[in-house]
């Protein structure tokens, strides 16, 4: 059986490497909208449901510089003390996640986002426009553009991964029949005690 070796030319390598990129944005991009969503969220219980899906629908809409923006006032570690008015005729709930990143890591990382961002919307708006993708020297050249910021690109994907990890773990726990027994059990022993 004879094994055809296919060879590529200098104008397929750099689609390939402009279409990994664009996945790879894209994965970056739902990671960070997906983050986003763990602001803290409080209030009486009856609206926690219809702020959450609030929440998940702008956050859908997020372009990638917009979902960076958000992710880093998110991630930010911010000590304002929280509302605690609650209303006293339903239960009320109050959930803070911290994400725990140093004040530095978490500025190289912005730094880093905000100039993927910006990268991202010079490749898909300006610089393929115009590109001459006869020309082997271009090509070449923006070949080893596209990999340093590819390289980029899965470094931040590297960074976000527990964070990714941990919420869907978060939600397969709440997501568990115990789980939410637990939490309906708990709202009903709270409320009992605040009737007594």
């Amino acid at each position: 059986m004879e094994t055809q070796v296919q060879t590529f030319s200098i104008r397929d390598i750099t689609l390939r490497s402009i279409g990994r990129n664009v996945v790879n944005f894209q994965k970056l991009e739902q990671c960070l909208k997906a983050l986003v969503r763990l602001d803290d969220l409080s209030g009486p219980m009856s609206t926690v449901e219809g702020a959450v899906a609030k929440r998940i629908s702008k956050a859908s809409g997020y372009t990638l510089g917009k979902a960076v923006q958000e992710w880093l006032r998110v991630a930010a570690l911010d000590e304002t003390p929280r509302s605690t008015a609650q209303d006293l005729f339903e239960p009320w709930i109050s959930i803070s996640f911290g994400p725990l990143i140093d004040p530095e890591r978490l500025a190289e990382h912005g730094e880093t986002l905000n100039a993927l961002a910006s990268e991202r919307n010079n490749l898909m708006h300006q610089d393929l426009a115009n590109f001459n993708f006869d020309s082997n020297e271009g090509c070449q050249n923006l070949i080893a553009t596209l990999d340093n910021q590819n390289a980029r690109i899965l470094e931040q994907l590297t960074f976000l991964a527990p964070a990714i990890k941990d919420l869907v773990e978060l939600n397969k726990w709440t997501m568990r029949p115990e789980t939410q027994d637990e939490l309906f059990n708990e709202f009903t022993r709270q409320r009992n005690s605040n009737e007594t």
